[in-house]
């Protein structure tokens, strides 16, 4: 049997935990996939099939095959549209100054319902991701839209659930579903997501459903009030809401706090008509029944919105019909208000063309991917230092570089009474009576890339409206931190060895 190098020991490792995930692995500027991974993305990418161990018997070469790191959103995006999950494997620290193997973990779980970049995304249409949890002849609906934030959740009961359930799937057709045992175990259900909505199905244990771990997805996502137990009725739509809640924890691996508010649709006050799946595509709402295409549609006739936010909202207005006579007047109202006033209308249009896409924008800052505005074109973070420039502090941070005690004392000379305080071990004295984080010895410049990003979200928690930081020596790390910094909005770096 052939000899296992560390790294491949440590790409099996990783693979060992996302059997079901296409690993792309970070080898410097590549992401590299290998053995059955690599056969399929080569196939499904049309990239050329490679090995390492050229020199060894056939049946002990390890296939390979990569794409770019800059340029690898259009090849995810790829599998993504085919159905596949693509876990991102990154360095997480600088391979220059690593000693050995280069720590490498899973940094993201791309999957269709939890695209967030616009290269995998429709501006014009939400990306809904769902959870179906049945009980007995009780189910309960949780639908997502995590590039928005949007999360609702509904309930169903008695012996026609079923059909009920389809409907609602239909006025918001999901990406990627994920159902409790007993959902999976519904055939007709199943088919339904996979030949009617072309939907990536995949069952979740049991346990995600229960209350206790439930509620403590639903609170890490903001969407709950820690220490408040679950509501006696429909509790099986809160419990397809945690779980749904659980896992874009596990594959976002982040802050996921501008998801919700969670709307719970009771069952009793229906706000929106019920069609079923025929019936869309037979009125052709959204699509036109021989081309599938918007055009000839009613929503090519109505859809005169200037925003992509408009977009989706008129495409959700015609997708869930208001039953409400009152919701209904009041829609037509402001309808008409703009309709009997040219100059308004023109001027808001006008006004409305300039305005970005705010809703995936605000999802995208909050998953780290945007600081008052998108990344560049194939901007990636490379190793902990890099993470910056994906950070938006909560207070402005001065950022001082030089000779570590020339620093201290720079601060010490220029914060206010109340400023927070990042800085090395040696200097910690010099700061008494500030709130303060220590950034590790002054001669360890990986141990303080390491520690200084999770310094600055613990001020988040803080009222300080001031934070001074030292910062790794000016090479190295260090240069790359502080180029991200200066990039970033909120961060403003100086030099202590150069006069105000």
């Amino acid at each position: 049997m052939a000899e296992i190098t560390p790294m491949m020991q440590q790409y099996l490792e990783i693979k060992e935990q996302n059997k079901d995930a296409i690993l792309f692995f970070r080898l410097g500027d590549f992401y590299e996939m290998f053995n059955e991974d690599a056969k399929l993305a080569s196939r499904e990418l049309d990239l050329t099939l490679t090995t390492r161990d050229r020199g060894k018997p056939e049946e002990e070469r390890v296939p390979m095959c990569g794409v770019p790191y800059h340029s690898c959103d259009g090849y995810i995006a790829r599998l993504i549209a085919k159905g596949y999950k693509v876990a991102i494997c990154e360095q997480m620290e600088d391979p220059a100054t690593a000693k050995g193997l280069v720590e490498r973990d899973i940094v993201r779980i791309v999957t269709p319902g939890t695209a967030m970049d616009d290269v995998m995304l429709d501006e014009n249409n939400n990306n809904y991701i769902c959870c179906v949890y049945l009980d007995g002849d009780r189910a309960g609906m949780a639908v997502c839209d995590v590039s928005t934030g949007q999360f609702h959740t509904t309930p169903f009961s008695g012996t026609d659930w079923l059909p009920h359930l389809c409907n609602q799937l239909s006025a918001c057709p999901p990406s990627e579903a994920i159902l409790s045992p007993q959902a999976a175990a519904q055939r007709e259900l199943v088919e339904f997501l996979r030949q009617r909505l072309d939907c990536l199905c995949q069952t979740a244990p049991e346990e995600w459903f229960n209350p206790a771990p439930a509620v403590d997805a639903l609170v890490s996502c903001g969407l709950w009030q820690a220490g408040d137990a679950l509501p006696q009725e429909h509790p099986q739509c809160y419990q397809a809401a945690g779980a749904l809640a659980g896992y874009l924890t596990q594959t976002q691996k982040t802050d996921l706090t501008h998801l919700g508010p969670l709307v719970v649709e009771q069952p009793d006050q229906r706000l929106y008509m019920e069609l079923d799946l025929t019936a869309r595509r037979n009125l052709e709402l959204t699509e036109t029944m021989r081309s599938k295409d918007k055009k000839g549609s009613l929503l090519w006739v109505l859809d005169r919105t200037r925003t992509p936010m408009g977009h989706r909202m008129i495409r959700a207005w015609l997708e869930r019909p208001l039953r409400s006579p009152l919701a209904i007047t009041r829609r037509q109202d402001g309808v008409a208000a703009l309709v009997d006033n040219l100059v308004a209308r023109e001027e808001l249009g006008h006004t409305l063309r300039q305005v970005p896409d705010l809703e995936r924008l605000i999802g995208k800052i909050d998953v780290d991917k945007a600081v008052n505005g998108a990344l560049a074109e194939g901007e990636k973070p490379k190793a902990p230092g890099m993470k910056y420039r994906h950070y938006a502090p909560k207070a402005p941070v001065t950022v001082v570089q030089g000779a570590p005690e020339t620093a201290a004392r720079y601060i010490q000379t220029h914060m206010a009474s109340g400023d927070g305080v990042i800085c090395f071990d040696e200097y910690t004295h010099l700061f008494e009576g500030h709130p303060l984080e220590q950034l590790g010895p002054s001669t360890d410049v990986p141990e303080q890339a390491r520690r200084v990003f999770d310094a600055l979200r613990w001020f988040d928690g803080t009222d300080v409206t001031h934070i001074w930081a030292q910062c790794p020596d000016a090479t190295g790390i260090g240069l790359a931190v502080a180029n991200r910094l200066n990039k970033a909005a909120g961060f403003h770096i100086v030099r202590a060895d150069q006069p105000d």
